[in-house]
């Protein structure tokens, strides 16, 4: 017997949003679920739209990934497919538990066994879950090394010149008092980490 849940599919917790449904990495060959990913992008003035040739070369030779919720009894019962972190297309129509994120998955060209993500995407009304990292986790690859340079460019960005100058400082460089902002970020990129960022 399902547990009771006290909590509205709002919740912002992950197993109160999703009612204890697993959550599962899915190959994206459905037309339907790419175009509701397609739509949330799209609505979400992504800056991702300009890779759509990538994105749809990617759907069709099967490298498009992303997750979804595997529906249980209680989540049926509790009317959580209509939650808004949910993907669903421009005319309102949902998908069944698809999460807006995906990730192109494609082949290392410095190790050729080595899978890596080349594109890697999550609405923002849900980058608290921190879905990209779920999906690189359950697929068992790692983001690209450019990728994850254009990430730190990104986060980075976000900061004061103040603040840069005192990761400069913390990660030990020397000669970074007199640079600019745009030089500071191109220095760090390459050196910052993901605990970097963290609070």
């Amino acid at each position: 017997m399902d547990p009771e849940i006290n909590s509205s599919p709002s919740d912002d917790t992950v197993s109160n949003i999703y009612i204890r449904g697993e959550i599962q990495p899915t190959q994206i060959t459905d037309s339907f679920d790419f175009w509701c990913l397609y739509d949330e992008m799209d609505t979400a003035k992504s800056e991702y739209l300009k890779n759509r040739e990538c994105i749809l070369r990617a759907f069709k030779n099967g490298n498009l990934y992303g997750l979804r919720i595997n529906e249980t009894d209680l989540m049926y019962k509790k009317g959580v497919r209509d939650d808004p972190k949910f993907a669903r297309q421009s005319n309102g129509e949902l998908s069944m538990y698809l999460l807006p994120c995906f990730c192109v998955k494609g082949l290392s060209t410095e190790e050729n066994t080595d899978n890596i993500a080349e594109l890697l995407w999550a609405h923002t009304r849900v980058w608290h879950l921190k879905l990209c990292e779920k999906l690189l986790d359950l697929l068992g690859i790692k983001p690209s090394p450019e990728y994850a340079m254009t990430i730190n460019r990104i986060k980075l960005g976000k900061f004061k010149v103040t603040e840069l100058k005192k990761f400069a400082k913390n990660k030990g460089l020397k000669g970074y008092s007199a640079l600019r902002k745009q030089e500071l970020i191109e220095v760090l990129i390459h050196i910052v980490k993901e605990s970097d960022f963290q609070y």
